[in-house]
C-alpha cells in the first residue's frame, strides 16, 4: 500500500496539533486537513470515510454515487456502519434521505429520521440523525452523495456540514480519476480486441513512419514476425528500397498528419517476395498521450485480379463486337465484289476460248495471268468471311511448298525491302489435309509477326521439310508430346528473341506485346486455332539476341503420301463444246451479271430471257409456265429474294428445275435450298465448267442425277 503523503505543509500542521496554545475548533480542521492529505489513492473512499466517521463522531458514514444503467440506485463505494465496512452495496433512493439530496442541495435532518423515511435500512440501522451533501461534477453532473448518520440525535450539524464540504472536494476528483481511468481501461481493451480481431492489417506509427504496434493480421499478410516489426521504419519494407516509393508513402503519412486522414493503392511485397496489391487507409488518432497514425491495411490482389479479368473479358465483348461489324461488312462486301469477279472472270474466261479459237498463245497466257489473280480475288473474299465469322475451311490434300510459294510472292510486296527472304522447299513433300485459306493465314501471321520483331530489318527464313517425331517436341500452345509424321513449316527470324515467360502465354487469345494500337493479341490465337483444328502442333525456339523459329507440324495424309501433281487450270473447254439446246429464264437485278450471264448461256446455245426485277419475273412465269426448262436466280434482290422467288415460281409449276447463286449469304445453304425444292446452290464467281455440267443436267432429256 502507498504510505501517507508527507508534505511540507502537512508537517505544519501536526506542529500545530502539538501546540498546546491552540483552539480545539483549530485543531479539529487540522485533523481534518491531515485526514485529507494522507488519505491514499488506492483507498482514498474508505480512507475518507473512515476520518469523517471519526471526526463527525458517526456512528454511519458513506459514499455513494448514482447507476446510469438504474436512476434510482445508488452504489455504496465505501461505507462505515458501527465499525464494519460495507462495500460494492446497492440501495434505492426512492423514499430515503439521500433522495432530497442527490442533484439537489445539502440537507441535515438532526433526528426523527426514521418517522420521516420510514425504510427497512434506516431502522435496520437504528439511524435518528442524517446529514448529506449532493456531489456534483466539474461538468455540473450530479455523481451521488456523501452521508454521515447517527443512532441519536446529530450533535454539531455545523460541523458535519463543513466536514461534508471540505471532504467533497477530494471525493468528487478521486470520483472522476476512477472514471477516467476505468473508461481509459476499457477504450484500452476495446482497441486491443478489435485492433486484434481485425480482418485487415492494422499498424500504429509515429508520424516520421515508425512501427509502434501491429496486429496478427499484420503479421501474417506481411511474413514478417511481431518482433521484425516493431521499432522499424515502415520505409524499410518497401520492396527493394525503391526510393521513389518510399517517398510516396512519406507524402502519404504527411498528409495524414495534415489532413487528418488520406486512403491510397499501391503495389508492395510480402517477405517472401510474393507481390501485393494494398489499399491503404490511415487516420491521425492521439495514442499515450501524442499524435499517431492509425494505418488499416487491406489486401486487394484478389479483388485487382478480378478487375483485370473483367477488363480482359470487357475487351473480349468489344473485340467481339468489332468481329461482328466487320463480318457484317465483309459480307457486304462480299457480295457485291463477288457480282463484280462474277463478270471480270467470267469475261476472261470468254476471252480465253476465243484466244485458244484463233490459236493467239500469248494472249491465251495473258488471260491465264488474269483469271490467276481474279481467283486469288475470290479466295481472298472466302478468307475474310472465314476470318470474320468463324467459319470452318474446306479440307483437301493439298501441295504446301506450291502454297507457300503463291503466298509469299503476295506477301513480298507487303514486308520493307529490308527483310531478306528465303524460301527453302524440297522438290517433293507428303500432301496434307488442310485448307489452303487457312494454311495462308497462318503463313501471313507468322511472317508478320516476325517482320515485327525484327523492327522490319533482318533475315526472314521459310522452310517446308518432312520430319517423323517421337515424342521429341513438346507443343508450345497445347503442352502435348508431338509424335507422328508431320510436314514442318519453319519460319526463322534475327529478331531479339522470345523471352521464356512470353513464350509461356504468346498463344492466349488477346495477350500481346506490341503497343494497344500496334496489335489485337490475335494473330497467334488464330494460329494455334488452326493449327490444331487439323490435328498438328507448335513448336517454338527461341534464344536471346539469336532470333525465333516458329514450327508449324502438318499430319501428312495417310491416303496421299506423295505430292499431288499439279492441276493445270482448264478454264473450259475449247470453243468447240457441242453446242447446249433449251430455254433459260435468267433473273439478276445486277445488269452486268445478267448481260453476262446472257453472253455465257448464248455462247452455250440456249435461248435466255432474262430480267433484272423479280417482281416482274414472277408476273411474267405466271403467264408463260410452259416456255422455260430451267430459272437461274440470284438470291440477293429486292423485292423478292431468290429463295422467295423460286418458292413462287414453283408454286406455279412444282417441276421446275431451279438453279440459285449468291455472291454471299449467311441464311442459306445447300440443305436450306434442297429442301425448298431449288436443284442447285452455286456460288459466285461461277466454276464456269461446272456450272455448265449442272445446267446441262437440268435441261429437258438429260439425267437429273449428273453432276
Amino acid at each position: 500500500m502507498t504510505p501517507p503523503v508527507t508534505t511540507k505543509s502537512s508537517a505544519s500542521i501536526v506542529d500545530l496539533l502539538c501546540d498546546k496554545n491552540s483552539s480545539a475548533e483549530e485543531q479539529f480542521f487540522l485533523k481534518a486537513a491531515i485526514a485529507l492529505s494522507s488519505a491514499r489513492r488506492e483507498t482514498v473512499f474508505e480512507d475518507l470515510v473512515g476520518s469523517l466517521a471519526e471526526l463527525v463522531e458517526a456512528d454511519i458514514a458513506m459514499i455513494a454515487v448514482a447507476v446510469p444503467a438504474k436512476p434510482q440506485s445508488m452504489q455504496v463505494l465505501a461505507m462505515l456502519a458501527d465499525g464494519q465496512w460495507i462495500r460494492n452495496r446497492e440501495y434505492e433512493l426512492t423514499g430515503s434521505p439521500c433522495e432530497t439530496v442527490v442533484g439537489k442541495t445539502y440537507r441535515c435532518y438532526p433526528r426523527g429520521v426514521q418517522q420521516l423515511f420510514p425504510t427497512e435500512e434506516l431502522k435496520a440501522h437504528n439511524v435518528s440523525g442524517y446529514a448529506g451533501l449532493p456531489l456534483t461534477g466539474a461538468d455540473g453532473q450530479s455523481l451521488g452523495c456523501m452521508a454521515v448518520l447517527t443512532h441519536a440525535p446529530l450533535r454539531s450539524p455545523e460541523r458535519a456540514e463543513a466536514l461534508l464540504r471540505l471532504f467533497s472536494d477530494r471525493v468528487v476528483v478521486e470520483i472522476e480519476r476512477a472514471r477516467t481511468e476505468a473508461a481509459l481501461k476499457a477504450s484500452e481493451e476495446l482497441y486491443g480486441a478489435v485492433f486484434n480481431a481485425a480482418l485487415d492489417g492494422i499498424a500504429m506509427l509515429t508520424p516520421d513512419g515508425m512501427i509502434v504496434d501491429v496486429n496478427r493480421a499484420l503479421v501474417q499478410l506481411s511474413g514478417y514476425r511481431r518482433e521484425e516489426l516493431i521499432g522499424r521504419s515502415i520505409y524499410e519494407f518497401t520492396p527493394n528500397f525503391e526510393h521513389a516509393k518510399a517517398l510516396r508513402a512519406k507524402a502519404f503519412h504527411e498528409r495524414v498528419v495534415i489532413d487528418g486522414k488520406a486512403c491510397s493503392e499501391g503495389v508492395t511485397a510480402s517477405k517472401d517476395g510474393a507481390p501485393l496489391s494494398l489499399e491503404y487507409r490511415a487516420v491521425r488518432v492521439q495514442f499515450r498521450g501524442s499524435t499517431h497514425i492509425l494505418q488499416i491495411v487491406r489486401d486487394i490482389s484478389d479483388r485487382k485480379r478480378a478487375e483485370e479479368e473483367r477488363a480482359a473479358l470487357e475487351e473480349q465483348l468489344r473485340h467481339a463486337q468489332r468481329m461482328e461489324i466487320i463480318g457484317q461488312l465483309t459480307g457486304g462486301i462480299a457480295h457485291d465484289f463477288n457480282n463484280i469477279l462474277t463478270g471480270l472472270l467470267g469475261y476472261v474466261e470468254l476471252a480465253k476460248d476465243h484466244a485458244e479459237h484463233f490459236g493467239d498463245d500469248k494472249l491465251n497466257r495473258y488471260f491465264d495471268r488474269a483469271h490467276r489473280s481474279g481467283t486469288r480475288a475470290k479466295d481472298l473474299i472466302q478468307q475474310m468471311l472465314m476470318f470474320s465469322r468463324g467459319r470452318r475451311g474446306s479440307p483437301r490434300p493439298v501441295d504446301l511448298a506450291q502454297i507457300t510459294r503463291e503466298t509469299m510472292s503476295l506477301l513480298e510486296s507487303t514486308l520493307p525491302a529490308s527483310v531478306a527472304i528465303a524460301i527453302k522447299a524440297p522438290p517433293s513433300l507428303p500432301a496434307t489435309v488442310h485448307d489452303p485459306l487457312q494454311f495462308e493465314q497462318v503463313l501471313v501471321n507468322l511472317c508478320i509477326n516476325s517482320r515485327d520483331a525484327m523492327n522490319g530489318v533482318g533475315q526472314l527464313t521459310i522452310e517446308l521439310s518432312e520430319r517423323n517425331c517421337t515424342d521429341c517436341f513438346c507443343c508450345a500452345s497445347c503442352r502435348q508430346p508431338v509424335d507422328g509424321a508431320f510436314v514442318e513449316l519453319a519460319i526463322t527470324d534475327t529478331g531479339p528473341g522470345i523471352p521464356p515467360d512470353v513464350q509461356r502465354r504468346m498463344f492466349e487469345p488477346f495477350f500481346s506485346t506490341k503497343e494497344s494500337n500496334k496489335g489485337t493479341g490475335m494473330g497467334l490465337a488464330i494460329v494455334h486455332g488452326i493449327v490444331h483444328e487439323y490435328g498438328g502442333h507448335l513448336v517454338v525456339k527461341s534464344e536471346a539476341g539469336r532470333g525465333t523459329t516458329i514450327r508449324v507440324l502438318l499430319p501428312c495424309d495417310p491416303d496421299a503420301l506423295t505430292t499431288p501433281s499439279p492441276n493445270p487450270r482448264a478454264v473450259h473447254g475449247p470453243a468447240s463444246q457441242l453446242q447446249l439446246s433449251g430455254r433459260v429464264l435468267c433473273v439478276d437485278d445486277n445488269r452486268e451479271v445478267g448481260e453476262f450471264m446472257r453472253e455465257l448461256l448464248e455462247g452455250w446455245g440456249l435461248t435466255i430471257t432474262s430480267f433484272d426485277d423479280s417482281l416482274a419475273a414472277a408476273d411474267h412465269f405466271r403467264t408463260h409456265l410452259d416456255a422455260y426448262d430451267v430459272a437461274i436466280l440470284d438470291q440477293t434482290m429486292p423485292q423478292l429474294t431468290g429463295t422467295e422467288l423460286a418458292t413462287q415460281l414453283l408454286q406455279a409449276r412444282a417441276q421446275l428445275p431451279i438453279v440459285l447463286y449468291t455472291g454471299y449469304s449467311d441464311q442459306i445453304n445447300e440443305d436450306s435450298v434442297r429442301a425448298l425444292g431449288i436443284r442447285a446452290l452455286v456460288k459466285k464467281p461461277l466454276d464456269i465448267p461446272h456450272f455448265r455440267r449442272l445446267v446441262e443436267s437440268l435441261l429437258p432429256g438429260r439425267d437429273d442425277t449428273k453432276e
